[in-house]
């Protein structure tokens, strides 16, 4: 099974999906997970163990990086996506995944409403965390295995060599 994960917006905003990435993971050990974010995120998943891949966006070089993506998407063929609360444009990126299942956040605007067909409500009082946790549980895999999240902690993992080099910068 190969499963497609959207977080096009900031370096922050994908640090908070780290928790619902893990549980996906949990749902899934053996399948392909590929998460899309944006051009200058890429680093906080860079050595993330729960992904296999990540695709970039780069709103610099839209033409030519939308085609490129545009036929990794179709060549892989994903069988559910998961949006946690992108937007416009990570729905059209789902629905031309061809992913039978595009799970995302409900949404009375826009082109999501009519491309999700499973859509969560969003929690008010809920911390962010808990809202993408909600979004990845619709995942028939979690859903029917009644996986729980093992803690909702974010994970930014990195390379022995990052570290001594942020502790440098730091004296």
């Amino acid at each position: 099974m190969n499963l497609l994960l959207f977080k096009l917006r900031y370096i922050g905003d994908v640090l908070l999906t780290t928790p619902a990435v893990s549980l996906v993971r949990q749902a899934h050990p053996n399948d392909k997970i590929t998460m899309v974010v944006n051009k200058g995120t890429e680093d906080i998943l860079k050595y993330n163990p729960n992904l296999n891949e990540v695709i970039v966006v780069d709103k610099t070089n839209k033409f030519k990086n939308l085609s490129t993506i545009l036929k990794q998407l179709r060549k892989t063929k994903y069988d559910i996506s998961i949006d946690f609360a992108s937007g416009d444009r990570a729905a059209w990126l789902s629905l031309w995944s061809c992913a039978k299942l595009r799970i995302g956040l409900l949404s009375n605007e826009g082109f999501r409403r009519w491309i999700n067909n499973c859509q969560v409500k969003y929690l008010e009082s809920s911390h962010t965390v808990n809202l993408y946790i909600a979004i990845a549980s619709e995942d028939p895999a979690i859903k029917s295995k009644n996986i729980k999240p093992k803690n909702s902690r974010l994970k930014l993992i990195y390379s022995e060599e990052d570290a001594n080099r942020l502790l440098k910068k730091s004296d």
